[in-house]
């Protein structure tokens, strides 16, 4: 779904620092590249929004511990730019339990974007991040950044489409501004299943896609778009 051998990946880096890119516990970084640009060569309707993108992906889950690592945002967004020639880059993670606090790596990413923004030596990037999947407890960071564009989910049938995710996070934000910026479908949504992933669910009967739902799922689907 990436391209002819994958000819569409750019490059990918393993960021956690666990010598491999591969999505060998559920899938989850495979899942939502797909919902970006994935071209549905198996199954067309099952196609990602952008199917003609390209991907820099930067891998931060410890396949040992299933956490996230990584160097911290400022460098995640500044490698990406600079050496990935991303302009677009799409978030599926953030922290727990925060109560919608504007954290340090909020601030990072607020750094990176107005810089790329205000100078007309760059070229902008567009950052979104998840809203998280914390309901009432507040939005994660670094989705409380200011300069991002964090992401909601609603409801992905058609019955059902202005109906808000149940688990989706709510805000304000701790200092009061309205966050999520927006919704995007992130409730049974379909796309690729990392063919190494030992605990993705079989809930499709599909040996090459899976579903899954969440605000990690609504976010590429408007990175996308």
């Amino acid at each position: 779904d990436f391209g002819p051998g994958g000819s569409r990946i750019v490059q990918r880096v393993d960021v956690s620092g666990d010598g491999t890119t591969a999505g060998t516990n559920d899938g989850h970084g495979t899942h939502v590249s797909c919902t970006v640009l994935g071209d549905g060569s198996r199954i067309s309707t099952y196609e990602g929004v952008a199917p003609e993108a390209e991907l820099y992906m930067q891998a931060m889950e410890d396949d040992e511990t299933g956490t996230l690592a990584g160097p911290g945002v400022y460098t995640l967004l500044n490698t990406a730019y600079s050496s990935g020639g991303a302009r677009i880059h799409s978030n599926s993670w953030g922290g727990y339990d925060s109560g919608g606090d504007y954290t340090t790596q909020s601030e990072d990413a607020d750094d990176r974007t107005s810089t790329w923004d205000q100078y007309w030596t760059y070229e902008g990037m567009t950052v979104l991040f998840a809203a998280g999947n914390e309901r009432e407890d507040g939005i994660s960071p670094p989705g409380t950044a200011k300069n991002v564009i964090t992401v909601g989910a609603h409801v992905n049938r058609y019955s059902s489409a202005d109906e808000m995710y149940y688990w989706s996070s709510r805000g304000p934000t701790d200092d009061g501004r309205i966050k999520p910026d927006l919704v995007a479908p992130g409730d049974y949504v379909r796309s690729c299943k990392a063919q190494e992933a030992v605990n993705a669910p079989d809930n499709l009967n599909d040996q090459w896609y899976v579903e899954y739902s969440g605000t990690s799922m609504s976010t590429p689907a408007a990175a996308g778009a």
